[in-house]
């Protein structure tokens, strides 16, 4: 065939045996003619030699094929045909190309249309060109036109020898300037619109018919850790992902999205690829394509920060596009009724039929119903002008409908009569496809960043917008109309712009994007906002770097939640740790107690024997000395226990600081580090709080100590107390409630403490300072136990290089410190009262039987609650000293509740050496009175039991 012998189509070559056939049996049928060709041995169509390219006779060639030219004039496609380089046929499609008329081409050198491209018909020894091969060669090449630009065209080659139609070359073209512009436009398009999707943080995916994963976007993989190539090609439902509870919900709207319709965002629980948890917003739409829903679209939305937090989140989404087939083309002959006499192969492109079906069939079998009525009227045009050309729509084997672009005209029989129809045809369905999805992607995409609750931007190399949306407008405060041209500087503090400059410069050197970064932002009404942007390298087609665009997405509320979620943390570790330690504090201060009873109470009996003048009198009281030390330690663990404080009263701070400067641990540090000025400015009128001065003077020992260690080389520390009333909570390392409050504060000039370190010095046994020699790593835990012991708050300032400044806030009292002179000893003398002591420690018995002898009580001790109890069943006592901790046996809480059975209103007295436990408010809550803490100490058993006894029944 003609079609063959030419090569059109998508670069496909037809060979010369077929070339040959198809003319000699249009040329044999329509004029009589028997043609002979050479095939290997014999004539055939193949390439003229270099040096032979004249004809073999004197008779004109177009004499001698007039049908053949026929033909070619009737192809839809500029023809020409090449003899000696001369043109020698041109079809009348040339002048619609070139410009020039067909007869003013003839006879005219081939270069006037190829000049740069003679190579195809100038062939030289060595190098054999198209036109040497064997099979017709098609080839993209630039030819010129009349009025001298150029044409892009798509040439078939092919030539012929020993034949009728001897040593002459044919030539078909095909502009396609136009599909190449297109083409190009298209995918300059393609790729603005793929960026602006890549900018997008949420999760676009597209499922088929079978529910398996067609795309899907890389953002998928900071959500859940699967990455886009782990889940393409699966069903959704086999991956895992959507949870088993939502798989339902999930079938559900599928199927409601493969019927046409569009789901709005749905929550879902998903299983990330590290079994964690995540929640997404998914909605989906179809995506239809000649009336049939062919995938579905679904996007989702990372929002589980916002189920956590109860903040909205909200991730973008990326988008996915299709690439256009080909167009092919093909030519046929129908007879005057409409019936196929013959096609070629291309025809199954556009209808799905072989050759051999369509030969058995008619056009009116794929022309859609409501075309058909117009089948006549062709008929009658082609009948009437000789040719028709227009368009057609079909439908193909598989249903679908095509547009087809055709040139028909009629073939007359010898005597000139019309006997059938010849045309050729194109599929131009895709093409006019491809002009509508383009301008359906434009509208979609900006229908996208319109609708888009996340800002979108766009900014050029300087930072300055050249494009946003409504969103982005919303969250800055300002217009459409402000903020175009404004350069992003304009809405940052200094800091925070070095910071944004730094991120941008980094994209852009690198040319890789940034998903996310936190961006505070002011608004136009000054608020300031912090936004979660991706930056994303803007490029022209030709790889230029041109700006920057991202998403910005609003989180303020968010981060505000975070860093209070933090230090809510951060405390509940820090109690947690407490608690912890506290419990094997107690239970260490428990036996430490008991064990220093010997060091501590012996040596105050003793002293009592013993004349001012006896040289036993100094070991003893170093003895007395060193167990009482020990005893402050014990009492540092109860205070981590949070159970020390238990010696309440109203006290002034000032007399607690100026009992600190008399101390001998100020004594010793002043001596040890001269060079350190401590200065003293407190109120006059402070305010009185209530506590105990013990550990409170504990506090501000530990605090001036770690104050003089932070300046080695000399320095000042200031203490100072200050009454103070806060309207309003204020943010320090606890959260200071309203009230009325005297504000003790110890500031050094010091090398202050780094931020790391900041949030670790209150923790046990963390110190920086050389154990065993300057401090165990309990100070500033138990500063920061009484603190809260004694309902107060704590707050650190410091800044390396400038000090540290520590503020306690304790709660001020109206009471007024108690005035008269101390008791001394001889106020607590017994008048022989007799006492019942109960201890399962046979030292603590002793102990405390001899204090209270010597005091003129009548003492009687028992080992275990079981024998008091005993005891007390046909016998009295005016005061019980009850152990609270008793192994084995009834402890304190147990034993008074039976000796209550038989005693109503007996006085006691409880004694631990533990901490004071809700058991032990229990004890008192039944009668019981006092409780003091072990070891037992003269004064403090002989003030206990003085009050006791002389209370009323």
């Amino acid at each position: 065939m003609v079609k063959e012998a030419l090569g059109w189509g998508n670069h496909i070559n037809f060979s010369a045996e077929n070339a040959e056939s198809g003319i000699r049996k249009l040329l044999e049928q329509q004029q009589g003619m028997t043609i002979k060709m050479k095939s290997d041995e014999a004539y055939g169509w193949k390439s003229s030699s270099h040096s032979d390219r004249s004809f073999r006779s004197d008779t004109d060639i177009a004499e001698k094929a007039p049908e053949f030219f026929s033909i070619l004039d009737s192809v839809p496609h500029a023809v020409i045909c090449v003899h000696s380089r001369l043109i020698i046929f041109a079809n009348r499609e040339v002048p619609a190309i070139f410009g020039w008329m067909s007869e003013d081409l003839i006879g005219s050198d081939v270069g006037v249309l190829y000049q740069g491209n003679m190579n195809l018909f100038d062939p030289y020894e060595g190098d054999p060109s198209a036109v040497h091969r064997q099979e017709p060669v098609t080839a993209e090449i630039v030819c010129n036109h009349k009025n001298g630009h150029e044409i892009l065209c798509e040439v078939s080659i092919a030539s012929a020898q020993d034949s009728v139609l001897e040593g002459m070359v044919i030539v078909s073209h095909k502009d396609i300037s136009k599909l190449k512009q297109l083409q190009e436009d298209f995918r300059l398009t393609e790729e603005k619109y793929r960026k602006h999707i890549d900018a997008v943080s949420d999760v676009i995916c597209s499922l088929d018919e079978d529910l398996r994963i067609i795309s899907i976007s890389s953002s998928v993989e900071r959500i859940i850790g699967y990455s886009p190539e782990e889940l393409i090609g699966k069903r959704y439902h086999e991956t895992g992902i959507l949870c088993e509870d939502h798989l339902e919900k999930g079938f559900a709207n599928v199927s409601r999205v493969f019927s046409g319709e569009s789901t709005n965002a749905s929550l879902y629980e998903l299983v990330a690829k590290d079994s964690t948890r995540r929640f997404a917003e998914i909605s989906s739409s179809p995506i239809i394509r000649n009336g049939m829903v062919i995938q579905a679209l679904c996007v989702a939305r990372d929002v589980t920060e916002r189920i956590i937090a109860q903040e909205a989140l909200q991730e973008s989404e990326k988008k996915y596009r299709e690439f256009f087939e080909n167009v092919s083309d093909f030519l046929y002959v129908h007879d005057l009724e409409g019936n196929f006499i013959e096609t070629n192969i291309a025809s199954k492109i556009v209808t799905g039929y072989s050759e051999e079906d369509l030969s058995a069939t008619n056009i009116m079998d794929f022309v859609p119903p409501k075309y058909k009525p117009f089948f006549p009227d062709y008929l009658q045009r082609v009948r009437k002008n000789g040719k028709d050309e227009g368009f057609v729509r079909l439908i193909a084997n598989d249903g679908s409908e095509h547009i087809i672009e055709y040139r028909n005209s009629l073939i007359h029989d010898g005597n000139g009569n019309p006997v059938a129809v010849r045309g050729s045809a194109r599929d131009i369905t895709e093409y006019m496809q491809d002009k509508k999805a383009l301008k359906e992607s434009e509208e979609k995409y900006r229908t996208i960043l319109e609708n888009l609750e996340d800002g979108y931007y766009e900014v050029d190399l300087k930072g300055n917008f050249t494009f946003f949306n409504d969103s982005m407008c919303a969250i800055l405060g300002y217009s459409p109309d402000e903020l175009m041209g404004v350069n992003n500087r304009e809405f940052m503090d200094r800091n925070n712009a070095k910071k944004v400059f730094e991120t941008f410069s980094q994209v852009y050197r690198s040319g890789q994007s940034t998903k996310a970064f936190d961006w505070e932002v002011i608004r136009k009404d000054g608020a300031v906002q912090i936004l979660e942007t991706s930056v994303t390298l803007i490029r022209d087609s030709a790889g230029n770097s041109t700006g920057f665009r991202g998403i910005a997405r609003d989180l303020t509320e968010l981060r505000q939640a975070e860093r209070q979620r933090s230090s809510l943390e951060k405390r509940l570790h820090q109690a947690q740790k407490m608690e912890v330690i506290g419990t094997l504090a107690g239970g260490v201060a428990h036996d430490l107690n008991n064990i220093l009873s010997a060091l501590v109470s012996y040596p105050e009996l003793i002293l009592m024997d013993l004349d001012q003048d006896n040289p036993m009198r100094k070991p003893i009281i170093t003895i007395k000395q060193s167990g009482e030390k020990a005893a402050a330690i014990v009492q540092d663990l109860l205070t981590l226990a949070r159970r020390g404080v238990s010696t309440t009263k109203v006290i002034s701070i000032n007399s607690v600081i100026l009992d600190y400067l008399k101390s001998p641990e100020y004594e010793k540090l002043i001596l040890k580090q001269e060079n350190i000025e401590i200065n003293i400015d407190c109120d006059d009128d402070l305010l009185c709080v209530v506590g105990s001065p013990f550990h409170l003077s504990k506090v501000i020992m530990n605090l001036v100590i770690n104050a003089a260690e932070a300046m080695p080389e000399g320095g000042s520390i200031l203490i100072s107390a200050r009454n103070t009333c806060l309207n309003e909570p204020i943010k320090g390392y606890d959260q200071v409630k309203p009230g009325k409050y005297v504000v003790l504060k110890v500031s050094d000039t010091g090398a202050g403490i780094s931020a790391d370190n900041r949030d670790k010095i209150f923790e046990p046994f963390y110190t920086r300072k050389i154990m065993g020699r300057s401090g165990t790593g309990l100070g500033m835990t138990v500063v920061w136990g009484t603190v809260q012991d004694h309902n107060g708050y704590i707050d650190v300032c410091s800044e390396q290089g400038k000090g540290t400044t520590f503020s306690i806030y304790l709660p001020a009292t109206s009471s007024r410190v108690a005035d008269g002179p101390s008791p001394s000893i001889y106020d607590y003398m017994g008048n022989g009262e007799k006492i019942i002591i109960v201890d399962d420690a046979e030292i603590q018995r002793d102990i405390a039987s001899r204090i209270l002898n010597r005091l003129g009580y009548k003492v009687i001790a028992f080992s275990s609650g079981e024998d008091v109890v005993e005891y007390m069943k046909s016998n009295s006592a005016d005061l019980i000293i009850l152990d609270m901790i008793m192994d084995p046996g009834m402890d304190g809480l147990d034993t008074y509740r039976r000796i209550l059975v038989d005693h109503p209103g007996q006085k006691a007295i409880i004694a631990s050496g533990y901490s004071e436990t809700e058991r032990v408010k229990e004890v008192q809550k039944l009668g019981a009175g006092t409780y003091i803490k072990k070891p037992y100490l003269l004064e403090t058993i002989a003030q206990a039991v003085k009050e006791e006894l002389s209370k009323l029944q």
